[in-house]
């Protein structure tokens, strides 16, 4: 945020606060969605592999803590869903690590700019 308006005139600012706060906003928004997808997929196809007998769509419907209170459940069916959970959980994470890196190697192109001779004035902005 300071950067923006360090960077700006006066008079843009605020529109570039304003598109900065709703980059921001909208960027979480779709990258949960597509964190949230991966989860779910992941979480689906490593139940196919690490507990093939246990129907992973109500495994995802309960949720996390909701498989364990189900009835009959082997410990070896516990290890796979565990297991499954586990390597979902780390599949998202790459997720966010390389929306981190995308982050970061962009913010190298916005430009150096040394704001420390920059007088600011208080108050409202004038029209030119």
């Amino acid at each position: 945020m300071l950067a923006v308006q360090g960077v700006l005139d006066q008079a843009e600012a605020s529109m570039g606060a304003a598109l900065l706060v709703f980059a921001q906003f909208i960027g979480t928004s779709v990258f949960m969605v597509a964190a949230s997808a991966v989860f779910t997929q992941t979480l689906v196809n490593e139940l196919a592999i690490n507990a093939p007998g246990i129907d992973a769509e109500f495994i995802v419907a309960v949720g996390a803590t909701g498989f364990r209170q189900l009835p009959g459940l082997s410990q070896q069916d516990m290890a796979g869903i565990l297991l499954s959970y586990a390597n979902a959980t780390g599949r998202t994470f790459y997720v966010s690590t390389a929306l981190a890196a995308l982050a970061f190697f962009s913010s190298t192109f916005m430009g150096w700019v040394d704001g420390r001779g920059k007088k600011l004035q208080v108050g409202a902005v004038t029209e030119a």
